[in-house]
């Protein structure tokens, strides 16, 4: 959960998210199906809660377009890798 307080707190580089995306591409490849989604999703909401708890009045609500951003990011990486089976979640 750090990294991603740090990645909304001071913008990663390029290359830091492609070496992020390919490891993701990596390790999720290897998940089996049924434990691959729940992974994704909590990867996802552990984003939301550190862009809540960054952002708005005393830590509370609001989350930034940048925030957002990088959360669709992390969205559409997870979304587009493959299974082990090969198809695309």
């Amino acid at each position: 959960m750090m990294i991603a307080h740090e990645w909304f707190a001071s913008r990663p580089t390029e290359k830091l998210w492609q070496v992020w995306e390919e490891f993701v591409t990596a390790t999720l490849s290897s998940v089996p199906a049924h434990e691959r989604e729940a992974l994704m999703d909590e990867i996802v909401d552990l984003c939301y809660v550190v862009a809540h708890a960054s952002g708005g009045f005393l830590g509370m609500g609001k989350v930034s377009q940048s925030e957002s951003d990088a959360i669709d990011r992390v969205i559409a990486t997870l979304k587009r890798n493959p299974s082990p089976d090969g198809l695309l979640l």
